[in-house]
């Protein structure tokens, strides 16, 4: 048994010693050729064409990462927009990525990359699809709609079409001021001024942010160049140069004077803020008063009357007629050669008169008037007439041949008084005498008698 563990004892010390010979023994060198690793499969991705854009518009980019027609997931796509990145997204289960684009650029042409960079076992993909941003299209509408009404924005004029809409195209985004440029205006018979924004803003300029949404609106008050004729109460014309002064009342209050000579331009409407936005009110005018010759020669707020474009107001004068007829006193014939009539205002005027001595003078104002009958020989009288109708004045002119019969006439009354109970006046010296003798003896005749 002894003998049995020896021989076992002395075979693992010669196993151990033959072990470690080997390790210690020198190995001789084999080359051999390191082995090439498989190359990248190669990758599919897309990027979907997002198609023109407005200035301003938020979107998103949409595309597909495949391998083999299998969708590649997890892995980070790299979008560039000509050539400067622009964002980076990944793929979902289905390959898909996503990127929201919401940057300001401006409007124009540009290129958008998608680009996957690759693994050990992936190849690189790269695609790339145009992209166009549009100008913003900017919108003001006029209330009421008019044509020709200039703005101006971004450095440029913009002009409204007939519709009122005036439309202009910016480039970029960001804070541009409007100003509404209502002095350009050209119209011969029709004048605009700013009135008032939609919003309770009441300058004419004002930031505006573009991309804008909607429409902007802007109110207009309109004035229109208005003509009148004048007509007495007979219908009969009256020269405009007689007319010094003219006012006239709107409905809603506002008091408008005019001077002789003066462009009459009269608000045709005014704006106001409704439920559903501006509206242009038209405005009705009252004739308040109109100065002829220094007197008011209408009743107030009984003439009305709408304005338009080339509108002629024919308004109705309270004016009047004096007839004239000029006399002798005492003959009744008709005497001078013309009336001169002098105005409230100062003026005077000559009017002929005919052969019977008669002359009309029409469409006078209310007033009082100094009538006087020039080329008598007689008396000169002046007679005030006070008018408020038609009148029928008979003046009655004293000639130096009326004084000459009332003289005549007077002196014959006196003479016949005192002759009257001494007609011995009327004899002679000689039959005076006798007469007075004769008188006597009929005195002393008498007394006798009564004795």
């Amino acid at each position: 048994m002894k003998k049995k563990w020896f021989f076992i004892l002395i075979f693992s010390n010669l196993l151990a010693l033959g072990l470690l010979a080997g390790l210690t023994r020198p190995v001789s060198a084999k080359y051999s050729a390191p082995k090439t690793p498989p190359p990248p499969k190669p990758t599919v991705i897309t990027l979907d064409d997002p198609g023109a854009k407005k200035l301003g518009e938020n979107f998103v980019l949409t595309g597909k990462l495949t391998l083999a027609g299998q969708p590649v997931v997890g892995k980070s796509i790299i979008v560039t927009l000509d050539g400067k990145l622009l964002g980076m997204s990944r793929t979902d289960q289905k390959g898909e990525y996503a990127l929201k684009v919401n940057q300001d650029m401006a409007a124009g042409d540009y290129q958008l990359a998608a680009t996957f960079k690759g693994t050990r076992l992936m190849a690189l993909s790269t695609t790339s699809v145009p992209l166009k941003i549009l100008p913003a299209d900017f919108n003001v509408q006029t209330v009421p709609p008019i044509a020709g009404v200039s703005f101006m924005m971004d450095g440029r004029q913009f002009v409204t079409d007939q519709n009122g809409m005036a439309v202009i195209s910016i480039n970029k985004g960001g804070t541009y001021q409007l100003t509404v440029e209502a002095n350009r205006y050209s119209n011969p018979n029709q004048k605009i001024e700013f009135a008032r924004w939609l919003d309770e803003y009441y300058l004419p300029y004002r930031d505006i942010q573009i991309p804008q949404k909607g429409t902007i609106t802007v109110g207009l008050n309109v004035y229109y160049r208005v003509n009148q004729t004048f007509v007495d109460l007979d219908g009969r014309p009256v020269d405009p140069s007689r007319i010094t002064g003219i006012s006239i009342k709107s409905a809603q209050g506002d008091i408008f004077n005019y001077q002789q000579g003066q462009t009459l331009w009269v608000p045709a409407s005014r704006i106001a803020r409704r439920s559903s936005g501006l509206e242009s009110t038209k405005l009705l005018y009252s004739v308040m008063r109109v100065t002829v010759d220094g007197s008011n020669v209408v009743i107030a707020a009984q003439q009305r009357f709408f304005t338009g474009t080339n509108e002629t107001w024919k308004i109705s004068l309270t004016l009047y007629s004096i007839q004239v007829a000029a006399r002798d006193l005492l003959l009744g014939s008709p005497v001078g050669s013309a009336v001169v009539i002098k105005y409230p205002n100062g003026k005077v005027e000559n009017h002929p008169l005919n052969e019977v001595g008669f002359v009309s003078i029409p469409s006078l104002a209310r007033g009082i008037y100094q009538i006087q009958i020039a080329g008598t020989k007689g008396l000169d009288t002046t007679t005030p007439v006070a008018l408020s109708r038609n009148q029928i004045v008979s003046e009655n002119v004293i000639t130096y041949l009326d004084l000459g019969i009332a003289g005549g006439f007077g002196l014959f009354i006196a003479l016949g008084l005192l002759l009257f109970g001494r007609p011995w006046l009327l004899l002679t010296r000689k039959y005076r005498l006798k007469f007075k003798r004769y008188r006597m003896r009929e005195s002393e005749r008498v007394s006798i008698h009564d004795n």
